[in-house]
């Protein structure tokens, strides 16, 4: 099933035409009115994954007034995204900072620096700037820190750079979480995130075989729009009704059984559950990799090493620790 389309204008974000127009979102407004004589401190870019990195600069911001945070939907550049924009949104917020999510169109990509700038300072109280060093924006991606330094100084305003976060000896970025994802290193991705990543989709049906063996599982559509970890077998937790189950996870096409559907995420939750899951939303956070998605012989042995990787996962979620 694919994710749910936005269905506000709040969800979707507003094109910059009527951006000009009428200025902030009526919540953010509401919001904003407690802290005009403080000032808005403007962060903007995609924040994907709200990473480690991001939450840096909205602290940076904190520190000089209230962080407003402009996001993009869809990104100025075609990429597959690591969290869908309402999750991202909801991570924005639950870090103090108020959002405002503004459509890349054709009008918007093609505003140059400086005026990006100026349309923000005409329809917000704004007190400064923050961004990371390597920050780009405007037509042609021409806009960086430099320029952002420059107009804050010309216009009176506050301005900060934030050097980036270093995780693994390498700096943070989005796209290195993407990449870690995309090799399977749950460990690390969750070292630049802060947290475990997670994926959240509803549960679609299933034949039903798994179960008849044993093996309960919710099958979860893959999201066309987001990154896809590795193919394989993951520790992971599962968040139902706002309970926390540990999970084993295969991400793939599940060869052994061989029906030719897409590829798709199946969890096998440790703790039985007393209703139907087809249809409601889980969240499964992703916390180790155990081993790669292979044939087995027939169904008995798959089901039985999906036991074994149960096993292997109470261990881990509980220890830390992973059986070889």
């Amino acid at each position: 099933m694919a994710q749910a389309a936005p269905q506000t204008a709040r969800e979707y974000g507003m094109n910059i035409s009527s951006w000009l127009r009428r200025g902030l979102s009526q919540k953010t407004r509401r919001t904003m009115q407690g802290f005009v004589g403080g000032g808005i401190i403007v962060i903007c870019g995609m924040f994907d994954g709200v990473h480690q990195g991001h939450r840096a600069l909205i602290n940076a911001a904190r520190e000089i007034g209230q962080p407003l945070a402009v996001t993009f939907n869809p990104p100025p550049k075609p990429t597959l995204l690591i969290q869908p924009l309402r999750e991202r949104v909801a991570l924005l917020e639950k870090t103090g900072a108020q959002v405002e999510i503004l459509q890349c169109d054709e009008a918007f990509l093609a505003m140059q620096a400086e005026e990006f700038l100026q349309s923000l300072c005409k329809r917000l109280p704004v007190k400064g700037f923050v961004c990371g060093e390597n920050h780009h924006f405007g037509a042609g991606g021409r806009g960086n820190a430099e320029t952002l330094r420059s107009f804050c100084s010309r216009q009176g305003l506050a301005f900060k750079t934030v050097p980036p976060v270093i995780v693994e000896g390498r700096p943070l970025s989005s796209s290195a979480i993407r990449e870690a994802l995309t090799q399977g290193d749950m460990e690390n991705a969750a070292k630049m995130l802060g947290r475990a990543y997670s994926y959240t989709q509803a549960v679609t049906p299933g034949r039903g075989i798994a179960g008849a063996n044993g093996v309960p599982t919710a099958n979860l559509a893959l999201n066309k729009n987001l990154v896809k970890p590795a193919n394989g077998v993951y520790a992971c937790s599962a968040i139902i009704d706002r309970k926390k189950i540990t999970a084993v996870a295969n991400i793939g096409a599940g060869p052994t059984i061989g029906d030719n559907r897409p590829e798709r995420i199946e969890v096998h939750l440790l703790t039985p559950l007393e209703k139907p899951l087809e249809g409601q939303q889980i969240t499964v956070l992703f916390h180790k990799k155990l081993r790669e998605e292979c044939v087995f012989e027939n169904t008995e042995a798959l089901f039985t090493q999906i036991r074994r990787d149960a096993e292997a996962a109470l261990l881990y979620n509980s220890r830390g620790v992973l059986i070889e």
